[in-house]
């Protein structure tokens, strides 16, 4: 599988519905390859999902005549670089509108070739509507496609003991100077 994004670039939502989308898959045993236009290697270290992937615009080689059985594509300057310019043939093509500013991001110009189109929000296919035509490939809206893991902690609980503890105010409120003497049996300040 084939997966396309405009940039990697930040912790933003269409980069870590990629990530999943990379990650969920992988775990299936599809072997996926990650390519966008940009992408931020700093920003790119924090996945495996990005570790390799392919950055069209300073280097499109590793893309050019290759075949993938599926392609899911954000952004249509990112997919027309694959599938235009790197000549990438699909079987199957999911075509993404994952931006909160335009329902037709992914859209122009190929609906037509594509399995799937795929919206974020009943908004941006509503948006896309006009653009579709007459008889519009199938399309799946999914609110919030990330899974509940993306809004966990970033990093794992702290223990439940407490070691130390820092109060830095010019008011310290005396309740939290009784629990400060409670818990240490230090005098209030």
């Amino acid at each position: 599988a084939l997966v396309i994004a405009s940039r990697l670039h930040e912790y933003a939502g269409a980069q870590l519905v990629m990530a999943d989308l990379a990650r969920t898959l992988g775990a299936r045993g599809v072997r996926v390859t990650v390519a966008a236009i940009d992408v931020n290697r700093d920003f790119a270290e924090g996945f495996s999902e990005f570790q390799d992937a392919v950055e069209m615009a300073s280097d499109p080689t590793p893309l050019l005549g290759r075949r993938f059985d599926l392609v899911y594509a954000h952004n249509w300057m990112a997919w027309g670089i694959a599938l235009l310019e790197c000549d990438v043939r699909f079987r199957f093509l999911v075509l993404a509108s994952l931006s909160r500013f335009s329902g037709t991001e992914a859209l122009w110009g190929i609906t037509d070739d594509a399995d799937t189109l795929h919206f974020v929000s009943p908004r941006a296919l509503r948006d896309a509507r006009e653009s579709l035509g007459d008889r519009p490939p199938r399309t799946m809206v999914t609110n919030n496609p990330l899974p509940p893991e993306w809004f966990g902690p970033l990093r794992p609980p702290r223990p439940a003991r407490l070691s130390r503890i820092a109060i830095v105010s010019n008011h310290v409120p005396p309740e939290v100077s009784e629990a400060v003497y409670r818990a240490g049996r230090v005098a209030p300040a």
